[in-house]
């Protein structure tokens, strides 16, 4: 479901990593014991949100919380927003999108409707450049895991080192960094370097033993170059509770179907999970893109939507790990009892448009807006167009 790569264990203490050896156990507590039925997914994203609080995000407020190996040094502090409410001015937290990297999303024209949204959410590497018209330009974060946070480092280094523009510019002060920000832009097409959006928000994703480390190293390497780019750490506490509601909720199927997806210790979020997750806990309204396998099966369309860097096939996915199916569920189920808004091949054109979006394009191809299963429609002749490559 969108997942571009694995992510690192996210454990604060000894006793999570021990849990998590046997098992990991879950941090929330739905109303309805584990052992029945309960096919009522919304009550496990109250628990979610709750526990997470505003704590979605590593911020100076949140140091002082964690343990002795996770603490920021007061120097190192200061690369980190003061607190929540530092990070919600700076966003627009109503209408967002997750764009996920499933090959499906090559089926269908959803780039200009994701381009209307506040708040555009994208995984690790997924590049926007070449793939518009299917998945829009428009974008606010992305959610990188330890081993993409690796490659970027490595590409920007690398810029750097054979860039002469780019040494010239970092040797001396800037009035204005325009110069510097459009000459680091070329990463999107130096060789397999990775795309970096104009004021793109990078949020990281790193166990507990090395956020420190990690965090201060992405900041130092792309600060200088990118002063554009912010950079977010992504909290364990919002790893665990999102890991928790995948855990409870595979217990609750269980019950009520008697199949069991997560054997063998399979509960490792995804980025695809942690990044609905992440929005979940910040916005007013979530809607999906590029989420799960295509309709007609695995032979309609590829695993990403993407190819080369380091894009994966169905037979090369990262499985291990991870709980494709008991995701699918937690997914399926969100959309299904409304939390959540999906848009795929099934989905009319118009999936994902706010509402003044839809009144516009009826007035403009005089026609009238039609409720069909609940979702405003537009007919055939309504003609969308497609987002342009930046």
């Amino acid at each position: 479901d969108g997942e571009v790569g694995g992510v690192g264990e996210d454990s604060s203490n000894s006793t999570t990593s021990r849990r998590s050896r046997r098992g990991r156990r879950s941090s929330l507590r739905p109303t309805a014991p584990s052992d029945r039925c309960n096919r009522n997914i919304k009550d496990l994203v109250r628990y979610f949100k709750a526990r997470v609080g505003r704590d979605a995000f590593v911020t100076q407020e949140f140091v002082p919380t964690l343990s002795g190996k996770e603490r920021f040094s007061l120097e190192h502090r200061k690369m980190l927003p003061l607190d929540s409410g530092a990070i919600q001015k700076d966003y627009k937290f109503g209408r967002c999108a997750v764009v996920g990297n499933s090959g499906h999303l090559r089926l269908t024209r959803f780039g200009a409707n994701i381009n209307t949204f506040d708040v555009v959410m994208r995984t690790n590497q997924a590049p926007t450049k070449g793939y518009a018209k299917f998945v829009g330009t428009k974008t606010t974060f992305r959610l990188i895991n330890r081993s993409i946070t690796k490659t970027y480092r490595r590409a920007m280094s690398h810029f750097k080192r054979t860039n002469p523009p780019a040494r010239r510019l970092l040797a001396q002060p800037l009035e204005d960094d325009g110069e510097l920000r459009h000459a680091a832009r070329t990463l999107q097409t130096k060789g397999a370097s990775y795309p970096l959006e104009p004021n793109v928000t990078m949020i990281l994703i790193f166990e507990a033993k090395s956020r420190v480390t990690d965090t201060v190293q992405f900041t130092r390497t792309i600060r200088p170059m990118r002063p554009d780019v912010k950079v977010l750490v992504s909290s364990g506490k919002l790893r665990r509770a999102s890991e928790g509601l995948l855990i409870e909720w595979t217990k609750r199927q269980r019950a009520c179907i008697g199949r069991d997806t997560g054997r063998n210790n399979q509960n490792r979020g995804t980025t695809g999970l942690l990044a609905v997750t992440t929005m979940l806990q910040l916005c007013k309204r979530v809607t999906v893109y590029g989420f799960g396998q295509p309709r007609n099966g695995t032979s309609a369309a590829g695993y990403h939507y993407y190819s080369g860097l380091n894009s994966r096939t169905w037979r090369s996915k990262s499985s291990s790990v991870h709980n494709f199916p008991g995701e699918a569920s937690v997914i399926r189920n969100m959309v299904n009892q409304g939390v959540i808004e999906m848009c795929n091949e099934d989905s009319p054109k118009i999936c994902g448009l706010g509402r003044s979006k839809i009144n516009e394009l009826a007035k403009k191809f005089k026609t009238r807006v039609k409720v069909v299963e609940g979702k405003p429609w537009l007919p055939d002749h309504v003609q969308l167009e497609d987002a342009e490559e930046d």
